[in-house]
């Protein structure tokens, strides 16, 4: 408790509004569902909602009131081959408005057009049905391992951004 009083009042004392993430994408290391994790599992989902519960607790508890507590999910949980169960992932609290999704855009196709009907699409329908903001917390990937993602594609999401009015962007 003494460490993350001390990092959430050192966020505070910035005076800056920021958003918060404490387990970044947890649901592909906490989750005992996730397929290939073997000896990196970090705990269930309903461990892992206690600690983002826990944080947020804390969080109000010095006074960090320019921080927002922000969890953040691979787009791939929304998907039914994930084998997950997504109201495993969901704070359905008013405490946690916004949630991010990094959609990994390897799979996706390089125009604007290719981005419908995906499990991003599915990600956004999902959350906006728990009432529940969205920003694109990492449109990561690449084309191949090393390769520079098209414009297209970053346009593409941008023009979902507008769309859905996702509330940020950001390209990793």
């Amino acid at each position: 408790q003494t460490e993350i009083d001390a990092f959430l009042e050192d966020l505070r004392d910035t005076g800056i509004n920021c958003w918060l993430t404490p387990y970044h994408e947890a649901e592909n290391n906490a989750s005992p569902e996730a397929p290939g994790n073997g000896e990196h599992l970090d705990g269930s989902p309903a461990q892992w909602r206690a600690m983002i519960r826990y944080v947020e607790a804390r969080r109000v508890a010095v006074g960090a009131d320019n921080v927002l507590i922000v969890p953040i999910l691979m787009d791939f949980t929304f998907n039914p081959s994930s084998g997950r169960t997504i109201s495993d992932w969901i704070l359905t609290e008013s405490d946690f408005p916004l949630y991010g999704i990094d959609p990994y855009t390897n799979s996706y196709s390089t125009s604007p057009a290719g981005i419908t009907n995906t499990t991003f699409i599915n990600a956004c329908d999902t959350l906006a049905g728990y009432g529940k903001d969205i920003a694109i917390a990492e449109c990561g990937g690449a084309i191949g391992t090393s390769g520079v993602r098209p414009a297209g594609l970053w346009r593409g999401f941008d023009a979902e951004a507008i769309d859905r009015n996702i509330k940020a962007l950001c390209w990793f």
